[in-house]
């Protein structure tokens, strides 16, 4: 879960913060997991907003969060300026960004 030194830092970079994207992907299967702990559902979207993985360490786009008893049912890109452009390629249970903030090459 998100200590409270974190939930001081989401507060004061996204609560008043406009001009922000988030994209989340949500897999299907675990859909009743996410019915049963809505709470924990926003716990693990705050912490991809900010690219907070589910160890506490940063550095990745995208990260993927459990909830319940799924490893991996929401795949979130951390909040990015709505003026950046992204592309994501999304299949296979993952999700991989395309553009400029990464290595890839199409």
């Amino acid at each position: 879960m998100i200590s409270l030194t974190n939930k001081i830092i989401f507060e004061k970079e996204f609560k008043l913060i406009m001009g922000f994207m988030t994209t989340i992907t949500i897999l299907n299967d675990a859909f009743d997991q996410i019915q049963k702990d809505p709470e924990e559902f926003v716990d693990q979207i705050q912490k991809g907003l900010n690219g907070i993985t589910d160890f506490g360490d940063r550095g990745r786009n995208i990260n993927t969060y459990g909830i319940g008893n799924y490893c991996n049912p929401i795949i979130i890109s951390k909040s990015q300026h709505a003026d950046v452009d992204r592309l994501y390629l999304v299949g296979g249970n993952m999700m991989t960004e395309l553009g400029y903030f990464n290595d890839m090459i199409i």
